[in-house]
């Protein structure tokens, strides 16, 4: 008997414990309209950037298949190709370092271009072929957390990538940045 009503006392506790106060749905949605007005007042020019703010920074390379390719008009870099636009933001692209290879340390500062200054490196392997990294970025999570782009972690997958078979850290001729997972450095090239 003495089991029984301990048994019922755990239940009754951790069923009290499962429901959903008004209190914490009213937070989560008075959070999200907060990230939601930050968003607005956020501009990303690289990786995440809306399409609008995206053109405004780079110029289509018309040779190539429409908003697909651009050449920047703040840097030297790129040109910009294979741009993927979906639901209004630049979610993926590479930067194609091939006519002036650059090296692994000087590749890191083109990222620093792409990304915002709260970028932090999360992970990084290198494989025979290239080398991943993760970022996270408060701005990037907080511009990609909409209801088209749900993606509150703000990660972004990087590969560095040398024109041969084998990767050489000394000249990175392309990186891409894409939307990314933790487990993104794990993915073979």
């Amino acid at each position: 008997m003495e089991r029984y009503v301990t048994l019922v006392v755990i239940l009754a506790f951790l069923a009290g414990c499962g429901g959903t106060s008004t209190a914490g749905v009213t937070r989560k949605a008075t959070v999200r309209s907060e990230l939601l007005a930050q968003a607005d007042d956020l501009r990303l020019g690289g990786f995440g950037a809306l399409d609008a703010d995206w053109n405004q920074d780079h110029r289509v390379d018309t040779s190539r298949p429409s908003g697909t390719a651009y050449e920047a008009t703040d840097h030297s870099m790129g040109p910009y190709v294979g741009v993927l636009h979906r639901y209004e933001h630049v979610l993926r692209y590479t930067i194609d370092l091939s006519k002036a290879p650059v090296s692994s340390v000087e590749a890191k500062h083109v990222v620093a271009l792409e990304l915002p200054p709260d970028a932090v490196l999360l992970a990084s392997r290198a494989y025979r072929e290239c080398e991943h990294f993760v970022y996270r970025s408060r701005t990037v999570g907080i511009v990609l957390n909409t209801m088209l782009v749900p993606d509150p972690r703000g990660l972004v997958g990087i590969s560095f990538q040398s024109r041969s078979d084998v990767y050489d850290p000394a000249l990175v001729t392309s990186l891409t940045l894409q939307l990314a997972d933790p487990d993104f450095v794990e993915t073979d090239c």
